[in-house]
């Protein structure tokens, strides 16, 4: 008997709205009359069962709590879902009393929103902004060309940049109004004109006018980056890269009129995959991954159609989506500047960027499908900026007054 009370505690779940008639049925058809207090031994087995049943329903409520949780976390993220898909967006011109003698062809803010760099010319301003207005603080020197990419980072106030004299640095805040500045690097031999971190930010990728990719690794502790190697395949200047979400492929696009994709290998190492087949032929400056596997690509040239185009992954390589292509404002009398590249705010499913004279928003709806809504309309195609990382406010150098223009972004729901 004291075998069958063991074997009862070690089957512990199995079996056990029949356990205890199953054990006691053996009990009875083996008991040698020699074990004592029959009734004693019946009382354990009901315990036994008792206290598996309970651990049971213990089981089950946790489970049932859990359950609840995502449910209620469902509900939520779908009434989330639901409020982006009904929201529009309208800018709001709040400021244009800053002005500066200098181009401004890159912005970045910073993880807060309290910090903007901006170019000026050569220089870097840094201005403190604060409920959509800016205050200059310093003007940081060390590039010797204008001042092309801009990129801070979302963890720290650290940031790098880009210029026209070929070379990359790295920034970083010791204390108010003291910015650390890095070596020059200058592993590329033309312009600076994009580059991207990977979401942990120990990779850099940098693209240029020398036809090249190069792949870094980020130190923004010690405020450095150390070229690691570059991806050969484009034939022209490269002018956008983006990279999906998993952070398993990588697209660039570039004058040579190639779309390219690029993928991680098991051993972290980045290696071209495919030349994209594309029905526009021509060049595009932008180029976004909006989901996982799918991104889009904006045509660039002066007579290059003005389309969105979209490519999905299919059994392997990215394919255009000819049916779902969007028309944008038609213009052949300028081409499409790369400098100021596509903004994704996914939590909101919100892209901003700008094409020639028009800066768009490209909504994603519960449907699946792009809604696509232009909201300003300028005179020429030389029109830079950034907004801040949760897409209150967006402010812009509108380079034939010389000055900037700041925006508030008004979320209103219909």
């Amino acid at each position: 008997m004291a075998y069958y009370i063991q074997q009862l505690s070690d089957d512990k779940y199995k079996n056990i709205a029949n356990g205890f008639i199953d054990k006691l049925e053996f009990f009875l058809n083996n008991n040698n009359q020699q074990e004592v207090d029959f009734e004693k031994l019946v009382n354990r087995i009901i315990l036994l069962n008792d206290s598996l049943i309970g651990k049971v329903s213990r089981k089950l409520q946790e489970f049932n709590n859990k359950s609840r949780e995502l449910v209620l976390e469902l509900k939520k993220t779908l009434l989330n879902l639901a409020k982006n898909d009904k929201f529009e967006i309208n800018l709001k011109l709040i400021n244009h009393d800053v002005k500066q003698s200098e181009n401004c062809w890159a912005m970045a803010f910073n993880h807060s929103g309290q910090i903007l760099a901006s170019g000026f010319g050569k220089f870097i301003k840094i201005w403190n902004f604060e409920s959509g207005r800016i205050t200059e603080q310093i003007k940081l020197s060390g590039h010797t060309n204008v001042i092309s990419c801009l990129l801070f980072s979302k963890y720290q106030d650290s940031f790098i940049s880009g210029s026209y004299d070929n070379s990359i640095r790295c920034w970083k805040l010791l204390e108010e109004q003291k910015w650390l500045q890095s070596q020059q690097y200058q592993n590329h031999t033309g312009r600076i004109l994009c580059f991207i971190l990977s979401n942990d930010e120990n990779t850099l990728f940098s693209g240029s006018n020398d036809s090249t990719i190069k792949v870094w690794s980020v130190d923004f502790t010690n405020n450095g980056i150390q070229y690691c190697y570059s991806l050969l395949k484009h034939t022209n200047t490269v002018y956008a890269l983006s990279l999906n979400t998993s952070e398993t492929f990588l697209v660039s696009c570039g004058q040579d009129n190639q779309i390219i994709i690029w993928m991680k290998t098991q051993n972290e190492k980045w290696v071209f995959k495919q030349i994209v087949n594309q029905s526009i032929t021509g060049w595009g400056a932008k180029v976004d991954f909006i989901q996982d596997n799918q991104f889009i690509w904006v045509t660039g040239e002066q007579n290059g159609g003005d389309f969105i185009c979209f490519f999905i992954l299919i059994n392997g390589l990215f394919e255009e989506q000819k049916n779902k292509e969007l028309k944008l404002q038609q213009n052949n009398k300028v081409l499409d500047y790369s400098l100021f590249q596509t903004m994704s705010f996914k939590e909101k499913q919100v892209i901003l960027f700008r094409h020639k004279f028009h800066i768009y928003f490209l909504q994603k709806r519960l449907n699946g499908q792009y809604n696509l809504t232009t909201k300003l309309q300028f005179n020429d195609n030389s029109i830079f900026g950034a907004a801040t990382n949760d897409l209150k406010f967006l402010v812009l150098w509108k380079e034939s007054e010389q000055k900037y223009l700041i925006y508030e972004v008004e979320h209103i729901t219909s």
